[in-house]
């Protein structure tokens, strides 16, 4: 955000209507803003520091 500096990420979600039902009390509308919390893989950063050179072997010993 320009204005406060914080860090932000867009992102859109869709929720499942199993889910949908377990929601008591809360009707969920577009624009509605929520907590979300996205896992991802654990990364170390070496791994991010090797992943152009693990890449380019991985693509090297490919046909086409």
């Amino acid at each position: 955000d320009e204005r406060t500096g914080a860090i932000y990420f867009l992102a859109r979600l869709e929720l499942d209507q199993e889910f949908l039902g377990q929601l008591e009390g809360v009707d969920p509308a577009p624009g509605m803003p929520v907590e979300v919390f996205i896992f991802t893989g654990d990364r170390t950063a070496l791994d991010y520091f090797l992943e152009p050179l693990t890449r380019s072997f991985r693509r090297a010993f490919r046909e086409s």
